[in-house]
């Protein structure tokens, strides 16, 4: 007879392996209200039936071909999801960006509204998800939107709790789904303490994955022993987090 953690173990194995195979996208240029071209990837699941969408925005230099947003997208697409990223338009044209995150927000708004009209995108289950400073801009995005179904923040910036009230502003009085993965050493983006204080006050519940490593969600050093392969595999148990609750939250099975 199997037990329990030899099926445990070999699901996470199968989830390990699905990490390793391609995923196809399609590469599209979407225009802001005010006309800036902004670079985005459409990932599709294989079945087409009417899916959650996911749009993913990236960190301050943490663009779309990364391990986390790469991984996260592709592996939301491997589960019958439809995943959207992109990058900022100050990234893609090497300029600066605005001092309010005000550019920002209209190129993620864009995308949220490429995203809704993708022919098999559940308008009910619109989610979005960002990295860092995309936390930041996609939490601004989401709480002007309230047809937005939930929101993850990845490796967020919470340094401390009076900062986090100003980037995060009624963060405790929404009541939508929210949930957090974070590194444990990133005491220059998001200290744990200040972290878990600050959800603290928030009424609703909201959901957080702690793992191993840094802001970038690296376990070790570059420069350590097998590092490549450590740091892999660790960015992929955050998005497994990741997964799973977007999984358990929208209520797409997937594979």
């Amino acid at each position: 007879m199997i037990g329990f953690k030899t099926v445990s173990f070999l699901a996470f194995i199968v989830y390990f392996c699905a990490f390793a195979m391609a995923v196809d996208y399609s590469e599209t240029v979407i225009k802001t209200v005010d006309n800036r071209p902004v670079k985005a990837r459409i990932y599709m699941p294989a079945e087409k039936t009417i899916s959650p969408a996911v749009i993913i925005a990236p960190g301050q230099g943490y663009h779309q071909g990364l391990p986390i947003i790469e991984g996260l997208a592709g592996m939301l697409a491997r589960n019958g999801m439809i995943a959207v990223s992109f990058d900022w338009y100050f990234f893609s044209e090497k300029k600066e960006r605005s001092g309010d995150l005000s550019m920002e927000a209209s190129d993620m708004k864009a995308v949220v509204e490429h995203a809704k009209s993708l022919e098999y995108a559940d308008k009910e289950r619109i989610i979005l998800a960002g990295k860092s400073l995309g936390s930041v801009v996609a939490y601004r995005v989401f709480i002007e939107d309230k047809s937005l179904f939930s929101l993850l923040m990845l490796t967020p910036v919470i340094p401390g709790v009076e900062t986090a009230e100003q980037l995060y502003p009624g963060f405790n009085g929404e009541a939508r789904l929210l949930h957090i993965i974070v590194g444990d050493r990133d005491p220059d983006n998001c200290r744990l303490n200040a972290m878990y204080e600050f959800i603290s006050k928030r009424t609703e519940p909201v959901t957080v994955s702690v793992v191993g490593g840094d802001h970038g969600l690296n376990a070790v050093r570059a420069e350590e022993p097998e590092s490549e392969r450590i740091n892999r595999e660790n960015i992929e148990l955050a998005i497994l987090s990741g997964i799973r609750w977007i999984r358990l939250t929208a209520g797409r099975t997937g594979q």
